[in-house]
């Protein structure tokens, strides 16, 4: 299991979909909102952001899920949630997937 380090989007890659789609593609059963969305809190005051709120959805090195938005109460720091997948090897394929499609790499072939 990985622990969430500090959330620095030059070390992640920002996925272009929304957590609604996501949770759809992933076939999430609400995990994206219950750990992801309900735990999120901001970085700079602590507190958690008030429902609602365009949520950006980032990947680790390791295809671990960050859902981060700005912070609603501080302005200063972002609400960051964090999901480890890394003991969810179908989420991993899915997000490698998602990740390469992404960059122009629909198939095995393209470069």
């Amino acid at each position: 299991m990985k622990r969430p380090h500090g959330f620095e989007s030059k070390q992640c890659v920002r996925l272009d979909l929304p957590p609604e789609e996501l949770q759809v593609l992933l076939g999430d059963e609400h995990l994206l909102e219950t750990v992801g969305l309900e735990l999120m809190h901001c970085s700079h005051c602590g507190l958690q952001p008030h429902a609602g709120g365009a949520v950006e959805v980032y990947l680790d090195g390791d295809h671990c899920i960050y859902l981060v938005q700005p912070c609603s109460f501080c302005q200063q720091g972002h609400s960051v949630g964090f999901i480890d997948t890394t003991d969810l090897p179908e989420w991993q394929e899915i997000l490698l997937h998602l990740l390469r499609q992404q960059m122009g790499l629909n198939s095995l072939g393209d470069e």
